[in-house]
């Protein structure tokens, strides 16, 4: 039986969630076709991975936030076989729909990201999220914009990683950008309140250490939902197009990118948020059975507002389907019932 929408007050926030089903063979053999033109950073499997977790998002998202206005899946063209594209608060977005053709294809999240600002509806207040990032527990609009401003954590932080970790090493590109458009200490300065917020718990004493650096040093980040304006990415666009050009024009994710997280960072160096929990976030980068066990644990809690259960490239193909298999039974369990966005079985 599929669940009624429930009413609620309205809200003028939507969604957006990336998604590839990737044992699609169609996709597969574009894919590889394509593999070898990025000079730095080659495929990687695990990042593709489906946990078969898509319809509890869906379920997750109407039951905890229910006051969303509109929710837009992006994809490369796949549909989920069990989704009902005929309902009100979806709209199921191709690649081809918002992003230039020259970009196109693409396998690389860093450039599907930087153009989501493009998605024809799209409101000015949105929240990002991977598909393997939820609405953990119940939430109201107040815990991702309030005031007209993005509710995040801002806390700096020193990052420590080696070569392989592509990701991070775009954080520093990202915080290069920061620096090259904002004064660390004129920003702190001009938004002393939120910088110094108790709301950032253990993270506040880091920021405290670290504004005797003369320049960013880098953020807090957490692979959870991403509330943006889309005047940020717009502003962007506007002041580093050649940047985001060259992210943008790679078929794969690079260790010379850009990503995601320089629009937060943007919001946070300009003082366009205000001060999020930390104690409302929690992230699990699953490399074994038995993180999957503890992220399965919190799911069934609904304590995390923001919560995250990650693929790890530690998590190994024997060990991915018990992981697997864990955190979805765990999803069951605390979201049985069909959403409106579910074919009627």
């Amino acid at each position: 039986m599929r669940r009624a929408p429930v009413e609620c007050q309205t809200s003028d926030i939507d969604f957006v969630v990336t998604w590839v089903d990737g044992s699609d063979p169609a996709w597969l053999e574009r894919r590889a076709a394509h593999a070898g033109e990025n000079s730095v950073d080659e495929p990687q499997d695990f990042r593709y991975r489906d946990w078969g977790l898509l319809r509890y998002w869906f379920r997750a998202v109407e039951a905890n936030a229910p006051w969303v206005r509109k929710v837009h899946l992006v994809t490369c063209g796949q549909t989920p076989d069990w989704l009902d594209v005929t309902c009100p608060k979806l709209n199921l977005v191709n690649h081809t729909d918002y992003m230039p053709k020259e970009y196109l294809p693409t396998f690389s999240s860093n450039s599907i990201e930087l153009g989501m600002h493009r998605i024809e509806g799209l409101s000015e207040r949105f929240v990002y999220f991977n598909d393997d990032t939820y609405v953990g527990s119940k939430a109201q609009p107040e815990d991702f914009f309030r005031n007209g401003l993005p509710v995040d954590l801002a806390a700096l932080n020193v990052f420590c990683f080696d070569e392989s970790d592509s990701t991070q090493l775009c954080t520093v590109r990202d915080t290069g950008v920061i620096n090259k458009h904002f004064k660390l200490k004129e920003a702190i300065a001009a938004q002393r309140g939120k910088w110094l917020s108790p709301k950032a718990g253990r993270y506040l004493a880091r920021t405290l250490v670290l504004l005797a650096c003369p320049k960013f040093p880098g953020f807090v980040i957490h692979h959870c939902a991403q509330p943006f304006l889309k005047s940020t990415f717009e502003e962007l666009w506007q002041q580093e197009r050649e940047l985001l050009d060259e992210t943008c024009s790679k078929r794969f994710r690079s260790v010379n990118d850009v990503n995601i997280w320089l629009p937060k960072e943007w919001q946070l160096a300009q003082g366009a948020f205000v001060p999020a929990c930390a104690a409302d976030y929690r992230s699990y980068f699953v490399g074994d059975v038995e993180c999957a066990r503890a992220a399965a644990q919190a799911v069934r809690t609904r304590r995390f507002k923001h919560l995250c259960v990650n693929d790890s490239m530690h998590l190994s193909d024997a060990d991915f389907a018990t992981a697997s298999s864990l955190v979805r039974g765990a999803f069951e369990e605390v979201y049985d019932r069909p959403s409106s966005f579910e074919r009627e079985a």
